[in-house]
Formats: structure tokens, sequence, C-alpha cells
């Protein structure tokens, strides 16, 4: 390639530049920017918490867990949460925090994840309900509580 190519392409390459700034400051010069007095849609803070009426829907998760199924919760929490979530000891945590030993473990309780202000704000520990109403799936809490070298004791 001769040093003439090479001038044309840096030109070409300067005067799309020029126009692509010029047809900007054009562009400012039209149409002016304003400040909106208000927000053009309205939009509903989310609730903060579960609906008292949705968590009377739920059954009780003690009988639930009695008859659950630890390889069971295991193929479902690895369908549905292994994307960002990690289930062995000391794993990383992804876009999600890393699962063994969350039973009894603080709401927001390993510092390998940046959790919500929501959750940080939590000083309780992750109970079987709390899980029952984060998950709705008494087998995947199985297989959670079983993630664990001493799994906590079924409370009932």
């Amino acid at each position: 390639m001769d040093s003439m190519e090479v001038i044309k392409g840096v030109a070409a390459l300067l005067v799309a530049r020029t126009i692509f700034f010029v047809t900007g400051t054009i562009g400012d010069i039209l149409v002016k920017s304003r400040k909106l007095r208000e927000t053009a849609i309205k939009i509903d803070p989310p609730p903060s918490a579960v609906p008292g009426a949705a968590l009377a829907a739920l059954a009780p998760i003690g009988p639930l867990l009695v008859s659950s199924a630890v390889a069971n919760g295991e193929t479902i929490a690895k369908r549905q949460c292994a994307a960002c979530d990690t289930f062995n000891e000391g794993g990383k945590s992804g876009l999600g925090p890393n699962l063994y030993g969350v039973v009894a473990r603080a709401h927001a309780g390993t510092e390998e994840f940046n959790f919500s202000n929501a959750l940080k704000g939590k000083l309780s520990e992750w109970s079987f309900e709390d899980l029952n109403v984060w998950l709705h799936r008494a087998d995947v809490i199985a297989f959670l509580r079983s993630l664990s070298k001493s799994p906590v004791p079924l409370p009932w």
C-alpha cells in the first residue's frame, strides 16, 4: 500500500468525523432541550413487602418439607438458579450470591456479594418460612438446607 492510499484513508476518516461533529452541533442549535416540570409517566412505587393476603395463601412450609425430596430440589435449583447462584462450599458469587449454608444465615450474610439495601436492612436470618415466601418450593428449600456440613434441623 503506497502512502497516497494511506493519506486518502486518513482524509476520509477526518471528513467523516467533521461531518458528524458539524451535524451534531447544528442539531443542538436547532433543537433545544428542556427539563420537564414533572415526570411524563407516573409510576407507582412497588409494594415494600409481600401483601398479607399473598402471604396467607402460602401453605405452611413444615408439612411440605417433611415430604420434600432433596434430589428434586437440586434439579429445580440447578435448572432455575444456577445461571446466577452457586451452591458449592466456598464458591464465588455470580449474578447472585453463593447459597451454600444459606439456611439460618443472615439475609445479607456473605461478604462476597453486593446485596440490595432492602436485604442489607433485614437483621434476621433466612428461616424456612422466609425461604418459602422467597422461593415457594419446599424441595428447593430442602436442597438448600442440605448444603451445609451441619444442616439446620427442621423446626417441627
